[in-house]
């Protein structure tokens, strides 16, 4: 079975407090850990390379991830070098109900989250858009609330999709984005 990571409660802190100092990539990675992705995934939606082991230990070291019970032997049978500093069993999510669609942002998302999505469109939208979404880049850097971050989501995918550079990564990164916004559609 693949590795799958998941953030602890001091990573879910993490990506609010920002206390950690962590480097754009390690906090993208870390805001893209959800205990579902494969460890592949988490490499390619990361656009971390050949840092991704090193940012995968960081975390793991600072305590922000842990690895799945389930997948403490990886492909191939190989268990991991490092030892695990975050317990081993994931604790649970929580269940967030999804507001009614007539029911206008009954339900908000918190304020961690908003903040670690409209981060990972930022990263994501300087890395792969460039110059192309500087205006784009300016609203998300202006985006205070679920609403104005939610405007931006969909011209934000569409700008991905349309990039040369961005295209591979669109669809992948609007699924973690949706997730964390609950939006039906963007």
């Amino acid at each position: 079975m693949a590795a799958s990571y998941f953030k602890t409660d001091k990573g879910r802190a993490e990506i609010d407090a920002r206390q950690a100092g962590l480097s754009a990539k390690a906090r993208r990675l870390l805001i893209l850990v959800d205990g579902r992705k494969a460890a592949a995934e988490l490499l390619q939606l990361s656009g971390a390379g050949e840092e991704f082991d090193a940012l995968l230990q960081q975390l793991q070291t600072l305590e922000l991830i842990g690895l799945e019970a389930s997948a403490k032997v990886e492909a191939g049978g190989t268990v991991p070098a490092a030892p695990l500093a975050a317990p081993a069993v994931r604790p649970p999510e929580p269940v967030v109900p999804i507001a009614a669609p007539e029911v206008s942002l009954a339900r908000v998302v918190p304020a961690a989250e908003l903040t670690a999505v409209r981060d990972l469109m930022l990263s994501s939208a300087r890395e792969y858009l460039g110059l192309m979404g500087a205006e784009l880049i300016r609203s998300l850097e202006t985006a205070e609330d679920e609403r104005s971050v939610r405007a931006c989501a969909s011209r934000w995918h569409l700008a991905m999709r349309e990039s040369r550079r961005g295209k591979d990564a669109a669809g992948s990164l609007f699924a973690v984005v949706r997730q964390v916004l609950h939006a039906e559609s963007a």
